[in-house]
């Protein structure tokens, strides 16, 4: 009877240890497949095509769409360059 009760406490320790492992391995490879999908994003809007570079980008959190705002930025320091606002 004993040993009933330790063998099916033993299987469930098991499987909920190995559940978790599976959880933690399927969460690795959706990032994985996420950080991939934002270096293709990032490569296709801005045609860098140097890996390091595109890793970078993507590790602080740059998106297509923010790459594409900060393409702008040159503009608005050159409009802004004199410190004041043209009326016309």
């Amino acid at each position: 009877m004993a040993d009933d009760f330790l063998g099916d406490r033993r299987k469930a320790l098991e499987d909920s240890f190995f559940a978790q492992q599976d959880d933690q391995l399927l969460e690795q490879m959706r990032e994985k497949k996420e950080q991939a999908q934002r270096k293709q994003d990032l490569a296709a809007a801005s045609g860098i095509s140097n890996e390091a570079v595109l890793d970078a980008l993507a590790a602080v959190g740059i998106e297509s769409s923010t790459l594409a705002a900060l393409a702008l930025v040159p503009l608005v320091e050159v409009a802004w360059a004199d410190g004041a606002v043209q009326t016309g």
